[in-house]
């Protein structure tokens, strides 16, 4: 410990590039939460400095909706030094908590970490990085691939309409009348279908129209 009170990374073996990754990291004493270490990441990701954050439980990072989980998480740790996400040694996704009260999605991955001499009480270190853009990127291709799953229906669909109308026309000309009459129903069952799909490709998943979604099928003029 440096002789005005700060805590230096390398006491907890942790070596010069912790104040330049850009990921977060963070250690906590896991009974008491309180933090120990924050790099410049985690600055960069939460918006509080050094000083603030070692002021606030480590529970703050995390959104209420979570909080009660987190809690239970970190009791277990502190009491018996295993954990579901610790023990697994692998990132997990989940939300964290901003200075600005915006949740953001985030990889997590919790690792033990030893005292230096004479700290008591287990520690954890966690390594955060900030998923906003993989996810982001990971919803735009799911809308694309949504978007040509519902393009790829209407054009069968098309098909279908067209086959039936030709069915209906051959059957007036030679003069059945039932079959044309069935050829046309079955049409236009797939005109209300492509219709229906049509308008499903207008709005997103939360039921909002799409910006420009009109503008892009109307006619030039309109």
């Amino acid at each position: 410990m440096c002789h005005d009170g700060r805590v230096e990374p390398s006491e907890w073996g942790i070596g010069r590039l912790f104040d330049h990754m850009a990921d977060a990291v963070v250690v906590a004493n896991a009974a008491t939460e309180q933090i120990i270490l924050w790099n410049r990441g985690a600055a960069d990701l939460f918006g509080y400095s050094a000083e603030q954050a070692k002021a606030m439980p480590l529970h703050a990072l995390v959104p209420p909706q979570l909080r009660d989980a987190h809690r239970r998480a970190i009791a277990r740790y502190a009491a018996s030094g295993e954990g579901a996400v610790i023990d697994a040694q692998a990132p997990i996704e989940v939300s964290a908590l901003r200075s600005n009260g915006v949740q953001v999605p985030v990889e997590l991955r919790l690792s033990r970490i030893d005292n230096p001499p004479g700290v008591e009480g287990r520690h954890v270190l966690a390594i955060i990085r900030d998923a906003t853009d993989r996810t982001a990127a990971e919803e735009y291709r799911r809308r694309l691939a949504v978007r040509e799953a519902r393009r790829m229906d209407a054009l069968e669909i098309h098909d279908d309409i067209v086959q039936a109308l030709a069915t209906a026309k051959m059957a007036f000309e030679l003069g059945d009348a039932v079959r044309a009459e069935a050829a046309v129903e079955a049409a236009l069952v797939e005109a209300r279908a492509l219709v229906a799909a049509r308008l499903d490709d207008l709005f997103d998943d939360e039921g909002e129209m799409q910006p420009g979604a009109l503008r892009r099928r109307l006619p030039p003029g309109s």
